[in-house]
């Protein structure tokens, strides 16, 4: 793929930025349930997933839909992937690339999260993350499904509206939406000018 045709998404952006921040080389699953935990915990804290993705339940665990699209338009540039053989199949690393592309920083807010879930994820070795992916709320509701009927349902999309809230910082989104939509443009116009003013004055 060209440069001028690739045009980077959210995903693509979180996972260099996870490269990145982790500074080492990490497996496809490891790195899918690091993408997944830090969506998990972004719509606990923001209401939204950063990634932007879907993710299926597949035999170890969730993935992100685009995931190995993302890897494929990336390897070589952001993204180098090492093949490691082994006795039944070989093992992909990913590590960060020497060429990136594009600007790979969020909003303070999402930075914010996702090195939250990092700095938590760094220490743990790859089983006990993906330990961490299968205690969430979405797959905690798959596992009792299958419980239920006695195998995997591999392939069904993961359920991210089963994640539990911050209700706390729910509510503030709320009041500050509401506050923005009930804003007088008159009172605010008149607020801004005052802020112009005063700067004027201190620079003065």
């Amino acid at each position: 793929m060209s440069d001028s045709s690739f045009t980077p998404t959210p995903l693509h952006k979180l996972i260099v930025f996870i490269l990145r921040e982790l500074k080492r080389e990490l497996g496809a699953i490891e790195l899918a349930k690091i993408i997944y935990l830090v969506d998990v915990e972004s719509i606990k804290l923001l209401g939204r997933s950063i990634s932007g993705d879907e993710y299926l339940r597949r035999e170890r665990g969730p993935l992100p839909t685009g995931f190995y699209r993302a890897i494929e338009e990336m390897k070589g540039a952001e993204v180098n992937v090492v093949i490691h053989p082994r006795f039944l199949w070989p093992k992909h690393s990913h590590g960060l690339g020497s060429t990136i592309r594009f600007p790979c920083n969020f909003e303070p807010e999402i930075e914010a999260v996702v090195r939250r879930v990092l700095e938590r994820l760094a220490p743990l070795r790859p089983r006990q993350i993906e330990q961490l992916a299968y205690e969430t709320e979405p797959m905690m509701h798959i596992l009792a499904t299958e419980q239920e009927r006695g195998f995997i349902i591999e392939g069904v999309t993961v359920d991210l509206s089963k994640v539990e809230m911050n209700q706390r910082l729910a509510r503030w989104r709320e009041n500050k939406a509401r506050h923005l939509a009930n804003a007088d443009p008159e009172y605010e116009a008149f607020l801004e000018g005052e802020r112009r003013e005063a700067q004027e004055i201190l620079a003065s």
